[in-house]
């Protein structure tokens, strides 16, 4: 595991000793090495860790950056719900839109920065969406962010891939899923480790073992900024559900 030497892992309480700061500790091998969770601060520091937890403090609207896509009348909106977070598109093709987290994470070496969430979403094969780190930028969508470690699926297809965009084109993993489904939810990570490599991890919600993809990258120092992306892939109003999402990062 790649941590600074202020980052440990958590420590069992039936060791004598004072312990570590639980300030700069991560669940480490308390996790599966190949989830996101193996690298998640074991609290919030102001010292070591920037940590946001939907399901704990909920989404607030002035934290993030919306921009919503109306093609015809109705509301296009995120509202939460059942202590997640739902984006609810307009009954036309193209509605939706994204929210992007205000603060932001700046690679650097030894530092690592971690997305987490479990989504699903009301229809699967004609619906475009993306999520997980990009740099400031309110249409992630219609064009791959210009830095970034995502997930995305395009519409008219059930594909899932993890992309890095390391100065203005996109490179994708190989297919990582290829039967999204409609009404399932699913659990997604993204490590980002340093500026050299991102680690993609998934699953479904209900299933007990990750699988993670480490893809090469060379990450500039630009912020990136935890965002949610999805647009309706035909005229319907398409529902694109957060009900558990974390975001972390060392500072």
């Amino acid at each position: 595991m790649a941590t600074t030497s202020s980052v440990n892992t958590a420590k069992n309480g039936r060791y004598v000793g004072p312990g570590d700061p639980i300030d700069s500790l991560v669940w480490g091998d308390h996790a599966p090495t190949n989830s996101p969770f193996y690298y998640m601060p074991v609290i919030a520091s102001s010292l070591d860790f920037f940590l946001w937890n939907l399901n704990n403090t909920g989404y607030v609207a002035a934290q993030w950056t919306e921009t919503l896509v109306d093609v015809g009348s109705g509301t296009t909106a995120f509202a939460p719900a059942a202590g997640g977070l739902v984006l609810t598109g307009a009954g036309n093709e193209d509605d939706g839109g994204q929210t992007q987290m205000l603060r932001a994470f700046t690679p650097a070496a030894g530092k690592i920065a971690l997305f987490y969430c479990r989504i699903q979403f009301s229809e699967a094969t004609q619906y475009d969406w993306r999520i997980g780190w990009s740099n400031t930028d309110t249409a992630v969508i219609a064009s791959a962010p210009t830095h970034g470690a995502t997930f995305h699926k395009e519409d008219n297809d059930t594909i899932v891939n993890g992309a890095t965009n390391d100065g203005g084109t996109e490179s994708d993993t190989a297919n990582l899923i290829t039967s999204f489904a409609a009404a399932t939810d699913y659990d997604f990570g993204i490590v980002i480790n340093g500026v050299t490599d991102v680690k993609f991890c998934y699953k479904l919600a209900s299933a007990a073992e990750w699988t993670m993809v480490t893809k090469t990258t060379d990450l500039p120092t630009d912020p990136l900024r935890a965002t949610f992306a999805g647009l309706n892939g035909e005229a319907t109003a398409d529902t694109f559900q957060v009900s558990r999402a974390i975001v972390a990062w060392m500072l």
